[in-house]
């Protein structure tokens, strides 16, 4: 029995040029094909990054980024459980699980053309500028499709390769890190904090839905330069991948955080019995299917057999 191209740290040998398009499967993976453990853990991530990100969606993103705004009586505590448990640490997982996800597309016995993979990271960051607009600053999906697209570049090589290449990135990080740290309030074009901003932040939250689209507009600019000049994320979002391919005001009552780990164990726990409730009967979540029909050219089936 052959074993799975993970499975024996060949991360990708697959070519494009030697599948010929009758050996490509342009089509989903679904039924027994598919690896249930990675779709588990990437469940689980997910609700994790929404435990990490509850708190901004709260208060805003100057606020939670700012602490000297924490004035609540268990803000600095909530602060240090975050990064003691979660921040960080479940994106690292969805980050590894996205190059793992590219890899097995272009790793099956019947890999996909390129150009299919082009075009779902095309329409996942199709769907990452909506929610970043119109949604929520805080978005990643933008992220992951444009540093998924120079993952690709990384395809052939072997596993050795990669892991070589995914630690000097982390070591480059590291000593950039060291030798040129970001201060970002240093840097007035891309960031602010301080109460005045907080203030604005507020009028913004509670303005019209012009108004904050056009200061997520301009939060573009700085997501863009973070992501690929200042904060250098996207470097380690690729290393990661090549390693598998009241609330506006900060003054929170004991109340308010006893409703935000209410609606977040809601959240989590609607999901967690709703998801197979649905999956039992659908192949794909709403957006999937979409997602999935979009980058195949063709209406996917949804209902199961």
């Amino acid at each position: 029995m052959s074993q799975h191209p993970l499975a024996t740290g060949d991360l990708v040998t697959a070519s494009f040029e030697t599948s010929t398009p009758s050996e490509r499967t342009a089509a989903p993976t679904v039924g027994a094909g598919r690896l249930q453990s990675l779709d588990v853990l990437r469940g689980f991530a997910v609700l994790m990054i929404f435990v990490v990100n509850i708190k901004m969606m709260a208060n805003g993103y100057n606020h939670y980024a700012d602490r000297s705004l924490w004035q609540g009586e268990y803000d600095q505590l909530i602060g240090y459980l975050h990064n003691l448990l979660v921040h960080g640490k479940f994106v690292t997982i969805f980050t590894a699980l996205f190059g793992a996800g590219l890899a097995l597309l272009l790793a099956r016995e019947k890999p996909v053309a390129l150009a299919v993979v082009l075009r779902r990271l095309a329409w996942l960051a199709a769907f990452g500028a909506i929610h970043l607009i119109f949604i929520r600053e805080g978005d990643i999906l933008v992220q992951y499709a444009l540093v998924g697209f120079l993952a690709i570049l990384f395809v052939k090589m072997t596993a050795t390769a990669l892991l070589t290449i995914a630690v000097f990135l982390q070591l480059t990080l590291f000593v950039a890190g060291v030798v040129f740290p970001v201060h970002y309030d240093a840097i007035p074009i891309l960031w602010q904090d301080g109460p005045d901003m907080h203030l604005e932040v507020q009028r913004i939250m509670l303005g019209t839905s012009s108004d904050q689209v056009s200061a997520r507009l301009d939060a573009v600019r700085f997501y863009m330069l973070d992501l690929f000049v200042f904060g250098r994320d996207w470097l380690d979002k690729l290393s990661v991948m090549l390693l598998k391919t009241g609330f506006l005001t900060g003054e929170l009552a004991a109340r308010t955080y006893g409703e935000l780990t209410i609606i977040t164990a809601l959240v989590c726990a609607t999901f967690l019995l709703a998801a197979p409730l649905w999956l039992a009967r659908f192949r794909f979540g709403p957006l999937e299917w979409l997602w999935r029909s979009l980058t195949y050219g063709e209406r996917q089936k949804m209902i199961r057999s």
